[in-house]
């Protein structure tokens, strides 16, 4: 089996980073202030990234498979949209705590407006396209009610598409030699 490259660990680990750097400059966090996690369990996170969602991209052709050697094919890669939401949490006093989540969002939608990529997911200076997704007050609820939290000023966003190659190879038979008999056709042209 081929090395994986772990590109869905890496898209989030690389917007843990962009969001980290972020609100370090902006609040003096630490790094380990903001991580990925399940928001709502017991962490000690200002900022939860979760990753709640991972869909098929269709909006990519149908890749061709590739030639590994004379003797092998390799089949194509697949491409995913990831799904993450940003849950800012504050441990200060009840008072403050909302307007220290505030600040925090808009932070956070700063981020993730002013950057459009997630570089570097798949070591080879890929770029993975960023948004924020916009979402109807519903869907929101259904992500928190599966994990059966009150529901939580959020960010989504929306990362892909992903590539998580295969490694599924398939043995074919080539020709390697061919012989043609051109007497037959010079003896037409001389008829």
């Amino acid at each position: 089996m081929e090395h994986n490259d772990y590109v869905i660990t890496r898209a989030g680990m690389q917007l843990t980073r962009l969001v980290a750097q972020a609100l370090e400059r902006e609040f003096h966090m630490e790094k380990e202030q903001i991580g990925m996690g399940v928001p709502g369990e017991d962490h000690n996170l200002a900022v939860c990234i979760y990753l709640y969602d991972i869909r098929k991209n269709s909006d990519i052709p149908m890749p061709q498979m590739m030639s590994v050697s004379a003797t092998q094919l390799k089949y194509p890669s697949n491409y995913y949209n990831l799904y993450f939401m940003l849950v800012p949490s504050s441990y200060s006093d009840r008072k403050y705590r909302m307007e220290e989540e505030l600040k925090l969002m808009d932070v956070l939608l700063q981020v993730l407006g002013d950057i459009h990529h997630l570089k570097e997911i798949g070591g080879e200076k890929e770029e993975v396209d960023l948004e924020i997704y916009d979402m109807d007050f519903d869907a929101k609820a259904k992500i928190w009610t599966s994990l059966n939290k009150p529901m939580h000023t959020a960010v989504y966003c929306k990362a892909g598409p992903v590539e998580i190659q295969s490694a599924r190879t398939k043995q074919v038979k080539r020709v390697t030699d061919i012989q043609m008999d051109f007497s037959q056709i010079e003896g037409r042209r001389n008829n």
